[in-house]
């Protein structure tokens, strides 16, 4: 990724740029499908897109845009779809989100197979379609996008990137404005707890961390999050396993202890259970290097 500095609220037009198809997409490839996770400031000029759209999903951070003019604020959670004639730039820090590069080919192709109006809508003159997901929502998303991001080199990619783009554009079509439910300090600490690597908070640290007793942390995250503490912050860890054992070369013991498990037979038995495979099985079937910054 380019990484240059530029006043956000002062862009000069005469100044932007074209970024072409061959940039950031391999000959003969369905998709680009990038990770960016960056510590520090982070931005990107004023340019728009040849040849290819752009879906942004950010987990964390706060990531300022300038599409064609108009500033948007996205939170965790939010997902906006860039178009091809779109002039936008960006800047943001501590931030993390996937990339999907998506040629106006394979859109067009997968036109063909969808229904509805929705579709068409998504590139219509107006602002970005965007949406801000809920928190139960981000997680099934995220692990989506893992596997979106693991097929990209395979021979089943155009099939995994349809499957993706079925089930997550019409979100930003039924929900422009969306509202999210769980009460205010349920993000927050989902998105402090999550973006520790290795995990270090219990399910005795919330209630702190949340301001509220451990009753209503409970009761908050059966509700909305359908498990309770303890099993959510096993799957964050099962999550950052995950993502460790497809980009890095950690011994999966280590990793295993790095991350807090007490015993490497019980990070076994909960990974096979989340993920459905042992440790290496899914290191080989999901190996992808990472894009930084």
């Amino acid at each position: 990724m380019l990484t240059v500095d530029f006043p956000l609220n002062s862009f000069d037009l005469a100044a932007v740029h074209q970024l072409a198809l061959a940039e950031v997409i391999k000959d003969s490839t369905a998709y680009s499908l990038h990770l960016v996770d960056e510590p520090g400031e982070w931005n990107y000029p004023l340019h728009y897109h040849a040849g290819f759209n752009d879906l942004l999903v950010l987990e964390r951070g706060i990531l300022h845009q300038e599409v064609n003019g108009i500033h948007l604020t996205l939170h965790p959670g939010a997902m906006i779809f860039i178009r091809a004639s779109d002039q936008h730039a960006l800047h943001g820090s501590r931030v993390r989100f996937y990339n999907l590069n998506l040629p106006q080919t394979e859109w067009q192709r997968l036109a063909l197979y969808a229904e509805g109006k929705w579709w068409q809508e998504l590139t219509a003159p107006g602002p970005p379609p965007q949406a801000r997901l809920a928190v139960p929502e981000r997680d099934r998303l995220h692990q989506d996008l893992v596997e979106l991001f693991a097929a990209q080199s395979g021979a089943m990619a155009r099939v995994a990137l349809a499957r993706f783009l079925l089930r997550w554009l019409p979100t930003l079509q039924t929900r422009p404005a969306p509202a999210v439910a769980e009460p205010g300090w349920l993000a927050p600490l989902v998105e402090r707890i999550a973006g520790q690597i290795p995990l270090q908070w219990t399910a005795a640290d919330l209630p702190r961390l949340a301001g509220v007793s451990a009753a209503h942390v409970s009761r908050t995250f059966r509700r909305h999050l359908r498990c309770t503490p303890s099993q959510y912050l096993n799957r964050l860890r099962l999550r950052q396993a995950a993502q460790l054992l497809a980009t890095t070369e950690c011994d999966i013991l280590e990793l295993a202890l790095r991350l807090g498990f007490q015993s490497a037979s019980y990070f076994y038995r909960l990974f096979v259970a989340e993920m459905g495979v042992p440790p290496a099985v899914y290191r080989r079937r999901h190996r992808m290097p990472v894009s930084l910054g």
